[in-house]
C-alpha cells in the first residue's frame, strides 16, 4: 500500500540526518557514470541597490518608457551549465567512489580554460563537442534571474556528439556506464532527440534496462511550445529502457504537470508538492520523480511519497547552481542505494551547503553541516 511521509519536525529528521552521516563514515563505489551534455560560461552579477528581486521588478515597471539604474558587484566568470555544476558536485563528493566522465559544450577546438582550471579536476575524463553558451546571472537576496544566450546550443547535438568525439569512443564509455546523468534540457534546442540517441545506444550496447538514468529538465519555461509537448513523448520512450529518475525544482514540477493535464500550480505546500510527484510518477511511469523547492525537497517512489525538510538559507550566498547541486546529491545517495528519505537529505544537505559557502561539499564538509544543523547552531554562512 502506497504511503506518504512528511518530514519537517526535529524529531521526524533526526534518524534521517543520523542514518546519512552513518553513511557519510562508510561510503560504497559509485561505478561509472557518462553524464552531459550541456556547457555554460556564467557571468555572475550581485545584485546590492536593490538587493532583492521584489524590489527590482516594481523599480523597472515604475521606469519603464525612461531609465532605471541599480548598484551591483561583478564578481568575475565561472564555468557553468547544468551538466558541469552537477558533474563537478558529484566529483566533490566521490571521486575516489567512482568515474564520472563528462561529454559536453566545454569549447572548440580547444576546451575553454575555466573548464580546464575548475572541472577538470573534479572529473575521471572530459571531452567537448561544441562550444559553451553565455549566461548572466543576476544575484538577488530573494533569486535569480538568468540571461542566456542559447545560439551555440544549437550545436549540441548527437550527429556533432559522434563526430567531434568519435563513435568508437563515445560507444565504449556508454558501454562501461553503470549510469548517465542527461541536464538542461530546457536550454539545449535538440536535447529530446540528443537524449533519446543517447539512452538508446546506452541500452543497446549494455542490455540492461535496470541502469539508473538521471535527468534534470532545468528551466524550460522559454520552450517552444511544440518542444514542450514533445517531453511527454521522450519520457515514454526512454523510460522503460531505464531505472528512470527525474528531479524538478518547484516551478518546473508544476509546468512539467501541466503536460499531463495536471493543474498543482501555486501549491506549495510538503504535503501538495508530495502529491504532484506521485501525480507526475502515476501519469509518466517514470521510476521516481523529486521535485525541491527552496525548503526541502520530496520523492515519489515505488512504496510511496516522501517529503524531508532541508536546512534552508534565508539569505544565500549564491543560488545559481544550488539545484545542480541538490542533483549531485541525490544522485549520489540513489546511486549508494541509500533509501528515498536519506537520499533526499543528501541533496538537501549538498546544496545547503553550497549556498552558504559557494562551494561544492566534500563528505566531511555534509557531516560538519549535519552537526551543526543538529545543535541548532547552523548559520547563514559557511567557511569551506
Amino acid at each position: 500500500m502506497s504511503q506518504s511521509e512528511i518530514l519537517s519536525t526535529e524529531s521526524d529528521l533526526l534518524k534521517v540526518q543520523q542514518d546519512l552521516k552513518s553513511h557519510l563514515d562508510k561510503p560504497s563505489n559509485i561505478g561509472r557514470g557518462v553524464l552531459g551534455f550541456d556547457g555554460f560560461i556564467d557571468s555572475m552579477i550581485r545584485f546590492k541597490n536593490p538587493e532583492s528581486m521584489s524590489d527590482f521588478g516594481p523599480a523597472v515597471e515604475k521606469a519603464a518608457g525612461i531609465a532605471t539604474s541599480a548598484v551591483v558587484e561583478h564578481q568575475g566568470q565561472r564555468m557553468g551549465g547544468n551538466g558541469p555544476l552537477l558533474a563537478s558536485a558529484l566529483g566533490s563528493l566521490g571521486k575516489d567512489l567512482g568515474e564520472v566522465h563528462y561529454f559536453g559544450a566545454l569549447g572548440l577546438p580547444e576546451i575553454h580554460p575555466l573548464y580546464l582550471e575548475d572541472f577538470q579536476p573534479k572529473v575521471t575524463t572530459m571531452s567537448s563537442f561544441a562550444n559553451p553558451s553565455r549566461s548572466d546571472c543576476l544575484e538577488f537576496t530573494d533569486g535569480k534571474i538568468m540571461l542566456s544566450d542559447f545560439k551555440p546550443g544549437e550545436a549540441i547535438t548527437w550527429e556533432n556528439l559522434l563526430k567531434e568525439i568519435g563513435e568508437e569512443k563515445v560507444s565504449s564509455f556508454l558501454r562501461q556506464a553503470d549510469f548517465m546523468a542527461a541536464l538542461n534540457w530546457g536550454k539545449v534546442p535538440y536535447a529530446t532527440d540528443l537524449w533519446i540517441q543517447s539512452v538508446k545506444k546506452w541500452t543497446s550496447l549494455t542490455g540492461d534496462h535496470d541502469r539508473l538514468f538521471f535527468m534534470d529538465l532545468a528551466e524550460f519555461s522559454t520552450s517552444p511550445d511544440e518542444d514542450k509537448k514533445r517531453l511527454p513523448q521522450m519520457i515514454n520512450e526512454v523510460a522503460p529502457l531505464t531505472r528512470s529518475v527525474l528531479s524538478l525544482n518547484l516551478k518546473e514540477g508544476w509546468q512539467f504537470a501541466a503536460l499531463y493535464g495536471l493543474d498543482y500550480f501555486d501549491q506549495k505546500e510538503p504535503e501538495a508538492v508530495s502529491a504532484c510527484a506521485k501525480a507526475i510518477r502515476d501519469a509518466s511511469g517514470l521510476d521516481r520523480v523529486i521535485i525541491h523547492p527552496n525548503q526541502g525537497a520530496s520523492m515519489a517512489h515505488s512504496e510511496g511519497e516522501v517529503w524531508v525538510q532541508g536546512p534552508h538559507c534565508s539569505d544565500p550566498l549564491i543560488s545559481t547552481g544550488a539545484g545542480d547541486h541538490f542533483g549531485a546529491g541525490i544522485l549520489f545517495g540513489l546511486l549508494q542505494g541509500l533509501n528515498p528519505a536519506t537520499s533526499l537529505l543528501l541533496g538537501n544537505a549538498t546544496s545547503g551547503y553550497y549556498v552558504r559557502s559557494g562551494q561544492s561539499p566534500s563528505p566531511n564538509n555534509l557531516r560538519h553541516l549535519l552537526e551543526l544543523w543538529e545543535s541548532k547552531t547552523l548559520g547563514e554562512r559557511l567557511s569551506h
